[in-house]
């Protein structure tokens, strides 16, 4: 029987429950769980929709951009700005949470599965398994679109928000191009979310009717991406933006892992998360992926 991995971009889940219009409510005095159960809440849905045989979290490094720096020191500049004194109240509310759900929550249900690499993100992490593991179906749970060049007919992408599949197939259908080009189209277009340019003046649906072949020799997006003068751009943003980034390790799989009950029943009383308490089979059975 061929295995199945779930395989979660852990940042992008808890970047949803921060931006929450719930969350937001919150006052500064009240106990601030709500993400870290959330976070519980939106895994046990994902276990019982797949059924994987084992999960896997894939986490950002601390210092993430580091490596991509080297080559481009701006490389998601704009994030480290700064922020307005509403974003730093958020902040200072749900950036705990986030790592005591990657460093405490998720090793205390008994899940050994969690991968992270000094200077990288959480995207190499996931190229890298679905990479080494071609004889697995894989399903990527993320928001982020630099993921479909990993698109294949065993690799598909489950939306973190909308929680809608997206397969290969529909990225032809969308697109037009195989998944393993669009590498190229952010190669040439650059990448807006990661603040990377690129040949200026040309958009992605143009740049995807390049690769298509539909624009004529004499057609001035055609001239610029052939001219000779954004050679280095487009080679310096292919580093950039292939993943897994050049150096990222392998990451060895247990196959056997599972949360246990143990862990479990000690989360649900630790944070006093009264649906666990008072319904602990059934989150027993979810969390596992038992019918």
């Amino acid at each position: 029987m061929q295995n199945r991995i779930l395989l979660i971009d852990t940042s992008a889940i808890l970047h949803i429950l921060k931006h929450n219009k719930d969350f937001k409510r919150l006052k500064l005095n009240e106990r601030p769980t709500y993400i870290i159960f959330n976070f519980l809440f939106r895994l046990q849905y994902l276990m019982r929709k797949v059924r994987p045989t084992v999960c896997v979290f894939a986490k950002d490094s601390h210092n993430e951009q580091a490596e991509r720096r080297k080559i481009f020191p701006d490389y998601k500049i704009k994030r480290t700005k700064e922020k307005k004194p509403e974003q730093i109240v958020l902040d200072d509310i749900a950036y705990p949470q986030f790592t005591e759900v990657e460093e405490n929550i998720l090793p205390m249900l008994g899940y050994t599965n969690i991968f992270k690499t000094p200077g990288l993100e959480a995207d190499d992490v996931i190229a890298s398994v679905c990479k080494n593991n071609p004889s697995c179906e894989i399903i990527i749970v993320t928001t982020d679109e630099d993921m479909y060049q990993l698109l294949t007919n065993t690799v598909c992408i489950l939306n973190a928000r909308r929680s809608k599949y997206f397969t290969k197939q529909d990225f032809i259908e969308k697109y037009g191009i195989e998944p393993i080009d669009w590498k190229k189209v952010k190669s040439v277009g650059g990448c807006r979310t990661d603040e990377v340019p690129g040949i200026p003046g040309i958009g992605e649906k143009t740049i995807i009717k390049y690769l298509r072949q539909e624009l004529p020799s004499h057609h001035k997006t055609y001239q610029k991406i052939k001219n000779k003068k954004y050679f280095d751009l487009i080679q310096r943003n292919k580093k950039l933006v292939i993943l897994p980034f050049q150096g990222t390790p392998t990451y060895e799989i247990n196959f056997n892992n599972r949360p246990t009950k143990k862990g479990i029943k000690r989360v649900g009383e630790e944070y006093d998360f009264l649906p666990i308490k008072k319904d602990f089979n059934y989150w027993y059975k979810a969390l596992r992926g038992i019918k």
